[in-house]
């Protein structure tokens, strides 16, 4: 309803002064002051006794609305509602504080008495229970000293340090001569180790010579001999032969193949091609551009120009 009523004559209004102003943008300066001299002339009139007709309906419904709905509306909530919500604060506040002075006050200095007496008959009672504790722990105390750690300390001192002691020196010299033995064998196992190296490593360097002769005499001459005396002639020979076959191969290649084409390109395909080229734009390319410069670019812009006055005019801008 408020789209139908209110949103939509506003908005073509709106398109229809819009649509006007347009046209007043378009037309000559004498027109226009002409319209305006015609405007004030005969419709400013006409449209001011409207507007004041409509200032004082406006008036005229405000009053109503503030006599008939807001004033009612006004008492109905400051003196009935809110006289009755103040009447029922009041009487539940004199309710509690009476409930309050002849149930709860009561009731709490009763509970508060009980708990004082109850409070100091725990107290003498945990005095009681703490001296009691107090005596228990300490006569405790005196029979474990005396039952315990007496006794124990005792026999500590005389019973059992001196056998540790002794048993202490003998540990410690069987572990001295245990040492000393242990370092001569060491010594005796470390000699022998490095005779018995020496040995070895003199073994192992012999055996290597022995193998580093065999191995020149048995492969590296025979080797150097055949690569110098066989296959290195071979090779510069091959070599020779392969460098004359490429030159002869690359003349050939110059004067049969490279040449000829190279005439073929310069005498028959650069005029052919530049001959094409020029027929080409002759007979295409340059009336091809000069239709789409003189004519599809004009009508083109020409359809772009009335799609956008169409869609001005009917979307409103």
């Amino acid at each position: 309803m408020i789209a139908v009523v209110i949103v939509l004559p506003l908005r073509l209004v709106y398109d229809l002064l819009a649509a006007v102003g347009r046209v007043l943008k378009r037309t000559p300066p004498w027109l226009g002051r002409l319209l305006l001299a015609a405007y004030m002339a005969l419709l400013h009139p006409v449209v001011k006794v409207i507007g004041q007709g409509a200032a004082l309906l406006w008036s005229g419904v405000a009053w109503l609305f503030a006599r008939g709905v807001y004033d009612p509306l006004h008492w109905l909530v400051t003196v009935v509602v809110l006289g009755f919500l103040r009447l029922l604060g009041r009487g539940s506040g004199r309710l509690a504080r009476w409930f309050h002075a002849v149930f709860l006050a009561p009731v709490g200095r009763l509970l508060a008495a009980v708990g004082s007496v109850l409070a100091a008959g725990l107290r003498l009672l945990g005095t009681g229970l703490g001296r009691l504790g107090t005596a228990i722990g300490m006569a405790l105390m005196f029979l474990a000293n005396v039952l315990l750690v007496i006794p124990a300390v005792a026999v500590w001192q005389y019973v059992l340090r001196p056998p540790l002691l002794g048993l202490a020196w003998l540990a410690k010299g069987a572990g001295a001569g245990l040492l000393w033995a242990l370092r001569k064998l060491g010594s005796g196992i470390a000699a022998v180790w490095a005779v018995f190296a020496g040995a070895l490593v003199w073994s192992w360097r012999m055996l290597g010579r022995l193998l580093y002769w065999v191995a020149r005499i048995l492969v590296v001459i025979p080797a150097l001999a055949l690569y110098r005396y066989l296959l290195r002639p071979v090779g510069q020979g091959v070599a020779g032969t392969w460098r004359l076959a490429g030159r002869g191969l690359r003349w050939l290649w110059r004067h049969l193949v490279v040449a000829p084409a190279r005439a073929v390109k310069n005498g028959v395909l650069v005029p052919v091609g530049g001959g094409i080229r020029a027929v080409w734009n002759v007979s295409v390319r340059r009336p091809a551009r000069w239709v789409r410069q003189s004519v599809l670019a004009p009508i083109r812009e020409t359809g772009r120009d009335v799609r956008l006055q169409l869609r001005r005019a009917f979307r409103g801008g």
